[in-house]
């Protein structure tokens, strides 16, 4: 998440997977839009606002190991 603080450009798929980790997890969805991504530099609160909810709405879960690695958005090596 410090990609986000530091202001760099994640893709929408990025986007996603992030904001659906965040509300499993429990992040209220507000504290996730304004907190996280307001930071980026392509930021817009109301688009941001519509997709987060979107997520929230349909129960978007966050994308498994295999998912990530398909999408090349896996930090590192799995522990299986």
């Amino acid at each position: 998440m410090g990609c986000c603080d530091r202001g760099e450009h994640l893709e929408h798929d990025e986007r996603v997977y992030l904001a659906s980790f965040m509300v499993a997890e429990g992040w209220d969805p507000e504290e996730v839009i304004m907190r996280r991504f307001e930071h980026m530099p392509d930021y817009d609160a109301a688009e941001t606002a519509k997709q987060v909810w979107f997520i929230v709405a349909k129960g978007y879960k966050p994308r498994g190991c295999k998912k990530l690695k398909e999408f090349n958005m896996c930090p590192g090596s799995c522990f299986q």
